[in-house]
């Protein structure tokens, strides 16, 4: 059986077959994620009474991750019955999980993106065929809300999925299912005017059918534990009816859980009201090693004596902390450096002793998250105090980090290298055909017979200037 309960709600059924079930779906109370078994689909879904599509997808994400805490999850959601639509706002949904799972296969790559959550009866042919050509925002699962009424299983609703899916598409969970207000429903099995049994076996036929497509990972009745607007679909008195499930069969996870962001120092202010740049610190607090250092750094700031905090704190071993949400002010820079809080992210590199060389791996994840911010919020990609990255010492002369040996650089092209690996942003490119132009416009001006040298440094530092727009340099 690929069933298992829809919870908003923990109530004793809800959560009794929560422990036996091979898929569970929580919306905002994690109880029956902690309490399902070890190997079963576990789903969570925040739930936005604004779902604003103008949001940067990576900031939604880290909502839903924050509300999740450590709940042991495989699967979230992000909006819920979203814009299924071409021109009525389908493509902006698909971006949105595109800047989501940027941001989730470097910060939570053990988890699994569900894409989209469609409502019953959506979406078109043409929809369908729209996201096929874009690969499904790199979805590798696609939610889908399958209700049926009086008419029974239908294709064109309890089934529906069946009409658009084709080998190579994305696996399925269909996250709602039921009885509904569609095809002489009249919302909800009890207000059918069903008993509890009658719907039982109608569930057991639902799975039987849905069981014969092997794309199909796993289907949750809407709802176990409702509120009080959704009682005429409680599967309260349901479930105890369903026989035990076996666990699915899944997809090899993406990869090993690294730190949760947790926004756990008490040290920060209110949120930002703008976001012009990235202060890159190292923290020089004379521990023994790079691990110790970060550790400490992490303890230093969640202690409010200690008045100091960053959004980002990277150790050694892929290990990183986030200490304030990325909205919020942090307290990084200090009293000397004038605003720099209200308008620029700090993150802070594990470095014992000024003059010891920054650890790769330590570059290496500074540079993923600083490229993620950099496309959250448009920050440019360039070395520039109030409109881009800008080293701490910078902006405060009492301070040395991060300083030699880092080099600069090399840093700003990896980072470069990770903001443009799913292309390049139409202002990137607008930014690399004015460097292409002007290459060709000093090729051909008489400057370069003038002045040989100076227009060769000058077309040398433009070529060097595309490379690292494009992750090559």
């Amino acid at each position: 059986m690929k069933l298992g309960p829809h919870v908003l709600q923990p109530t004793d059924a809800a959560m009794a077959w929560a422990r036996r079930a091979p898929i569970v779906k929580a919306v905002d109370d994690t109880r029956a994620l902690r309490e399902a078994p070890a190997n079963s689909i576990r789903i969570f879904r925040h739930y936005f009474p604004n779902q604003e599509m103008n949001r940067n997808g990576a900031l939604i994400a880290q909502d839903v991750i924050a509300a999740l805490g450590d709940a042991p999850a495989t699967h979230i959601e992000l909006y819920n019955e979203g814009p299924s639509r071409l021109g009525q706002g389908l493509e902006r949904y698909v971006a949105i999980h595109h800047e989501a799972l940027s941001w989730l296969n470097i910060v939570r790559p053990d988890l699994t993106l569900i894409g989209y959550s469609f409502a019953t009866g959506n979406v078109e042919q043409a929809d369908w065929d729209y996201l096929r050509s874009v690969l499904f925002g790199g979805c590798k699962v696609v939610g889908w809300h399958h209700y049926w009424g009086a008419q029974s299983f239908t294709q064109w609703q309890a089934l529906r999925y069946r009409t658009y899916w084709r080998k190579g598409d994305p696996q399925l969970i269909l996250s709602e299912i039921g009885r509904d207000k569609v095809e002489g429903g009249r919302g909800g099995w009890m207000a059918d005017g069903q008993a509890a049994e009658s719907y039982a076996r109608e569930l057991i036929a639902y799975d039987a059918e849905i069981s014969k497509d092997a794309y199909i990972i796993g289907a949750t009745p809407f709802s176990s534990g409702p509120t009080q607007d959704w009682q005429s679909f409680n599967m309260d008195p349901v479930s105890p009816l369903l026989p035990t499930s076996s666990p699915p069969v899944l997809a090899p996870p993406g990869g090993p859980p690294v730190t949760t962001p947790q926004y756990s120092s008490p040290n920060h202010a209110a949120r930002r009201l703008r976001t012009d740049g990235i202060v890159l610190h190292s923290t020089r607090g004379g521990s023994p090693t790079p691990q110790t250092e970060f550790d400490r750094t992490v303890v230093w700031f969640n202690d409010p004596s200690g008045k100091v905090s960053a959004h980002a704190v990277v150790g050694p071993a892929g290990q990183i902390a986030y200490p304030v949400a990325p909205d919020d002010v942090a307290w990084h820079t200090g009293v000397n450096s004038g605003s720099w809080n209200q308008t620029h992210l700090g993150i802070e590199l594990a470095q014992s002793h000024l003059g010891d060389a920054i650890l790769p791996s330590i570059l290496e994840d500074a540079a993923k998250i600083v490229a993620l911010w950099c496309g959250i919020y448009k920050i440019p990609l360039v070395w520039d105090h109030y409109h881009g990255l800008v080293e701490h010492y910078e902006l405060d002369i009492q301070k040395s980090d991060i300083h030699l040996p880092f080099d600069r650089g090399a840093f700003l092209a990896r980072v470069a290298y990770y903001a443009t690996k799913g292309g390049l942003s139409d202002a990137q490119k607008s930014t690399v055909l004015g460097d292409l132009d002007m290459i060709w416009g000093m090729s051909r001006a008489d400057t370069i017979k003038v002045n040989p040298a100076e227009s060769e440094r000058a077309i040398h530092e433009r070529v060097v200037s595309i490379k690292v727009k494009l992750g090559l340099q």
